[in-house]
């Protein structure tokens, strides 16, 4: 495996130093929104081969198999979903494949004429544990 690139490494850096919120209505999109396809349901890879070309990785596990940062990233977007009620975890499949199915609320803002700040609006009344708010 090759050595990640000094561009790579400050990817990765402003991902895990964005506002998470704000990573998390701008991957619903990349996911979801338009050019994304019109079915309800991804695999959990295909969000976070999102994540990764949003953040300026060249592909998933370019830092290795055992740094899952940006795995973590993608996962803690997913729970913001689930919290706003915009999509949630499944699976599919007889391997029991991880999914991100949309959900009533996450139709509509996909449906909605500005994807992005309807997704923000979702997610911005939440508080994550263990923070003031």
């Amino acid at each position: 495996m090759s050595q990640p690139s000094p561009d790579e490494v400050r990817a990765l850096d402003q991902l895990l130093g964005a506002n998470l919120f704000d990573v998390s209505a701008r991957l619903f999109v990349a996911t979801f929104g338009p050019g994304a396809g019109s079915r309800p349901d991804r695999e959990l890879r295909t969000v976070h081969e999102a994540l990764a070309r949003m953040a300026g990785l060249q592909r998933i596990g370019v830092f290795g198999p055992k740094d899952d940062r940006a795995l973590v990233v993608a996962l803690e977007c997913v729970l913001l979903w689930e919290r706003s009620l915009l999509a949630a975890r499944g699976w599919s499949g007889d391997h029991a494949t991880p999914t991100v199915r949309l959900l009533r609320r996450g139709e509509s803002v996909r449906a909605s004429a500005d994807p992005l700040s309807g997704a923000s609006a979702a997610l911005r009344n939440l508080v994550l544990p263990g923070t003031p708010g």
